[in-house]
């Protein structure tokens, strides 16, 4: 009986571990990739008139855009490394209270991915991106 305990113990360590890895090293990429995300904002190239098309423009933006998105997906993903890391350690308690570690982390990535007062801020960006508005004036006008 205590040979399986140690071998459920060690197993248990090693997933814990094996996860620890994942988000090191996701993090990391994401640092690089944030980091080249400086490089192409300081190699943006300076639009005087006529020297760049709009085409050109779009094109350079939307890459640089692209950049910044996958840095930002690897920063989440090791960030979720480490919640579902969280939930992992119940596993040494009962197997049960991982279970419900795992349903809570879920239920708590799944409101702030889709209920949260971020995203309702980031997507009025996009639906007042064509509107003035007098928020964004100062009050000397």
């Amino acid at each position: 009986m205590l040979e399986a305990n140690a071998s459920d113990s060690q197993l248990k360590l090693l997933v814990l571990a094996c996860v620890f890895v994942y988000a090191f090293f996701t993090f990391t990429w994401s640092l690089r990739q944030f980091g080249f995300c400086s490089v192409i904002v300081g190699a943006t190239p300076v639009a005087k008139f006529g020297d760049l098309s709009l085409e050109q423009q779009q094109l350079y933006a939307r890459h640089s855009g692209k950049v910044l998105d996958q840095a930002a997906h690897s920063y989440n993903f090791g960030l979720r490394a480490y919640y579902f890391a969280m939930a992992l350690l119940a596993w040494f308690v009962h197997p049960v209270l991982f279970v419900l570690s795992v349903g809570l982390v879920v239920a708590i990535l799944y409101r702030r991915e889709f209920h949260s007062s971020t995203l309702v801020a980031l997507l009025s960006v996009d639906q007042d991106w064509d509107r003035p508005s007098s928020r964004c004036q100062s009050s000397s006008d």
